[in-house]
């Protein structure tokens, strides 16, 4: 399976041409974008899947961190298939680098893959984005070591004074200034149930761009 949600906005180059990149836009608007640009000198493809509007900007005001605490889950375990152990050694016998990361307006994923184990890297990322199992179990192990960070993080100058800065340009209860990773007091009431809640909004396909460089063709990445 390929990561099909994403119409086709597609670029190529070589090691003997700068890339070239062409934009197609319409009849797949709404299952998002992709980027490709070719390079066929290592047997190597980087990938960036950015979701706009997943990001601490989206966070409810009385739930800071829901959007990191949401992303932290998607690779926890599969629906109906892989939990987070097998899935963990599911990446390890692709020799594929995936991570989630969230940011103030977009939540990224991270893709680094081998060309021989492509289409199944490709599948597994597939299935991580689109049916991730928020297992309760899961939720709860998450949950209590994003808390313990938090309860640790006045033990951690720079990150206050990152929090600290954030809040006095932006102010504290805005968007952009309250801290990404949330508070304690605030974090301790959110649930699996409303980083569901959070994905089932945010992480629609029409949100997505799909940036792909490296040893790989369109019609690859093509369903």
């Amino acid at each position: 399976r390929r990561l099909e949600s994403c119409r086709v906005v597609a670029g190529r180059t070589s090691h003997r041409t700068a890339p070239a990149r062409r934009d197609e836009v319409g009849e797949h608007e709404s299952r998002g974008r992709r980027s490709l640009v070719e390079d066929h000198r290592l047997p190597l493809c980087g990938f960036l899947l950015l979701v706009d509007g997943a990001g601490s900007a989206a966070d409810p005001k009385d739930k800071p961190g829901l959007a990191a605490f949401t992303a932290d889950l998607l690779d926890e375990g599969i629906a109906g298939g892989l939990d987070a152990l097998t899935l963990d050694a599911r990446k390890d016998e692709l020799g594929a680098k995936i991570d989630i990361s969230t940011g103030y307006d977009q939540s990224t994923v991270h893709v680094f893959a081998l060309k021989r184990t492509l289409a199944p890297t490709l599948a597994l990322v597939a299935d991580i984005v689109t049916r991730p199992a928020f297992s309760e179990a899961d939720a709860q192990r998450v949950h209590a070591d994003r808390m313990a960070n938090l309860e640790l993080k006045p033990d951690r100058p720079r990150e206050v004074a990152d929090d600290v800065l954030s809040g006095a340009l932006f102010g504290p209860d805005s968007a952009y200034g309250h801290p990404g990773d949330g508070v304690a007091a605030s974090f301790a009431q959110v649930t699996r149930v409303d980083a569901q809640t959070f994905y089932a909004n945010h992480w629609a396909p029409a949100r997505m761009t799909l940036v792909v460089a490296g040893d790989v063709t369109e019609a690859e990445l093509m369903p």
